[in-house]
């Protein structure tokens, strides 16, 4: 009996480290991440003085008066994460040789509020980048036009920071390639820097290939089949994941070294501790099970299936790559992977890090854990709930407004995503607006590489059978 208690007690314990091993991790994770930032050697995504003002209260300015207390501009304008006293996310401060900058880290763009919860690790929902360009580049003009004493004094460290600074920002502002809605990343940018690496010059009527910010969680498996919504990175090395900071003007040089590259290899391995949010709502259990075998029913066999240890924390398995032709969604992510794309990654000082996988048409169908925090839906976030995506593309709205989308007041538990006015679910009424570029906080569908097409590969669900499959999802 005495050998008993003992191997129970023992197994008890062992149970209980493997469970706070994985929960540690978790926190570490999130701590390191909540703290990470590629700048280097005085480069990377980084805004220099005088321009740190773009971070602090602009009321000063005119077009920005409305705007007057702490915060509401970097918040509704630019997506900006603030914590509950005010303090900004993602932005440090930072010094090289003497020139003071506000340094841009990981979970600017790859955290966001949920149903009112800030989590480490989902992507920023609301962060304009383009927005961010256009305004730093309205400040950066009259600094260019300063007067010839004031250029002259300049240190050598100033002008060169300024002069990458301006053309990253240039680059964010340009309205061909930019992204044209909140929440959304042009994969251009990225494409852009290989034009420029190669010495060639930068071909602005390429598609802008733009993806709602991905989450973290899960990144440990999906890297080794590939990385982005269309696999065409090769996640087995580490790279891709500074090819934002490269784009912003990291020497590939600086990316070179040991120091550097293992950063960035730590960076990718301590993703792959990140657990997914649970659902922070109550869960019809009963609908839960009938939900699950429509699941393995109508979804197994693209999504895959969903186990859990002895602790009930999710395993995590590959994505499953599925051709366009099956999924037909938007392809203006995938327009821009020629041959000539392909050969200038093949052919790039970093190509030993940064290589291609060369596949045919078509996205990863994405792994669903934490699935209910990671609207609007699809690759594109052209899809505001989970109710819509198992809906027809003809049946789901037609524009939508991401405006607070993390709020809890912009919680849908029902449908579980965001609240959608019943004016943008009608499309005849939708039609009668002037829908306007300008509007980067309401997402039209009718822009180029907004589409809500595709993902229609099931039979029609019963309203109830929509429900009940939601209410599994909400598990995972």
């Amino acid at each position: 009996m005495k050998l008993l208690f003992i191997s129970f007690f023992t197994s008890l314990l062992v149970f209980s480290q493997a469970l706070d091993d994985r929960i540690d991790k978790d926190k570490t994770a999130q701590k390191v991440i909540s703290e990470l930032n590629f700048f280097a050697e005085g480069r990377g995504m980084y805004v220099p003085s005088p321009l740190t003002s773009v971070f602090e209260p602009f009321s000063y300015l005119q077009q920005f008066r409305r705007d007057a207390h702490k915060g509401s501009v970097l918040k509704h304008r630019y997506g900006v994460n603030l914590d509950d006293k005010g303090n900004l996310i993602g932005i440090f401060d930072a010094t090289y040789d003497g020139v003071k900058v506000k340094v841009l880290g990981c979970v600017f763009c790859h955290s966001s509020k949920v149903a009112g919860e800030y989590i480490i690790g989902v992507g920023n929902k609301n962060v304009d980048v383009g927005r961010i360009g256009e305004d730093l580049m309205n400040i950066m003009t009259p600094l260019n036009k300063r007067s010839f004493l004031n250029k002259f004094f300049r240190s050598k460290t100033k002008k060169r920071m300024h002069k990458e600074t301006s053309k990253f920002f240039s680059l964010l502002a340009n309205e061909k390639i930019s992204n044209l809605t909140q929440g959304m990343v042009p994969i251009s940018m990225i494409r852009a820097w290989f034009y420029n690496v190669n010495g060639l010059a930068i071909p602005y009527n390429m598609p802008r290939g733009a993806v709602k910010v991905p989450h973290l969680w899960g990144y440990g498996e999906k890297r080794k089949v590939g990385q982005f919504a269309d696999g065409g990175g090769d996640g087995q090395e580490p790279g891709w994941g500074i090819a934002v900071e490269l784009a912003a003007g990291q020497d590939y040089k600086v990316v070179q070294t040991e120091k550097y590259l293992n950063k960035i290899h730590h960076a990718e391995n301590i993703m792959g501790d990140l657990l997914p949010p649970k659902y922070p709502f109550e869960i019809d259990n009963k609908k839960s099970l009938k939900g699950r075998k429509l699941f393995e029913n109508h979804c197994l066999r693209c999504h895959g299936d969903y186990q859990l240890d002895a602790n009930k924390l999710p395993i995590y398995k590959k994505p499953k790559f599925i051709p366009l032709k099956i999924v037909k969604t938007d392809q203006d992510r995938l327009v821009g992977n020629t041959p000539e794309f392909y050969e200038l990654v093949a052919n790039n000082p970093l190509n030993y890090v940064m290589k291609a996988i060369k596949r045919e048409k078509g996205y990863f169908a994405p792994r669903l854990e934490g699935i209910w925090s990671r609207f609007p839906y699809l690759h594109n976030g052209s899809v505001p709930t989970l109710f819509d995506i198992l809906s027809r593309p003809n049946q789901r709205p037609v524009v939508f407004s991401l405006k607070d989308a993390g709020e809890r007041y912009m919680f849908d538990e029902t449908k579980v995503g965001l609240v959608v006015k019943d004016s943008y679910r009608n499309k005849a009424e939708v039609l009668k607006e002037d829908i306007s570029y300008k509007k980067r906080g309401l997402f039209d569908t009718r822009k180029v590489g907004h589409s809500n097409v595709g993902h229609e590969n099931f039979p029609a669900l019963s309203n109830e059978q929509k429900y009940e499959l939601i209410e599994y999802l909400k598990t995972l």
